[in-house]
């Protein structure tokens, strides 16, 4: 068995972690926020559906970034977005989560993208709150299972 060669094992000099993962859609009009992490699934129908979106006759021109939330340095993102991912920012305003709101309606979609149509779609996802929430009514009962003191 041969030893490998240690020029093989050689890896380029660690780079800064970047809080913006990659431009993924460069373009005129608004600026689009997908908020994501590594293994997102819900995440790749969502970049899917927008590059569709962007495509099709009746367009919707907007960019699109992505930001790595499990990234160093995002941290209050992490914390606040950690269960509720894919979520999109519009010019640095929550405007939706999850899925296309209405339905996937391109004319809706496209109007909501291009004009904020109205304000955010649902409530903007907040983890540290949901976990407050979850340790007030553990309190309250007792201890998760009851029989805890906590």
């Amino acid at each position: 068995m041969l030893a490998p060669s240690l020029s093989l094992l050689r890896l380029p000099p660690p780079r800064p972690p970047s809080r913006l993962l990659a431009t993924l859609l460069p373009g005129p009009g608004p600026s689009l926020t997908l908020y994501t992490r590594p293994g997102c699934s819900l995440c790749d129908v969502l970049v899917s559906e927008l590059s569709q979106l962007r495509a099709s006759p009746s367009r919707a021109p907007f960019s699109l970034s992505s930001v790595d939330i499990s990234l160093p340095g995002n941290e209050a993102l992490l914390g606040r977005y950690r269960y509720d991912i894919p979520v999109v920012h519009r010019n640095g305003g929550y405007l939706f989560k999850h899925r296309l709101p209405f339905g996937g309606d391109e004319g809706r979609v496209r109007e909501l993208i291009e004009t904020g149509g109205g304000g955010p779609v649902g409530d903007e996802p907040d983890a540290g709150r949901m976990e407050r929430r979850r340790e007030e009514r553990d309190r309250k009962r007792g201890g998760e299972c009851g029989d805890c003191e906590v």
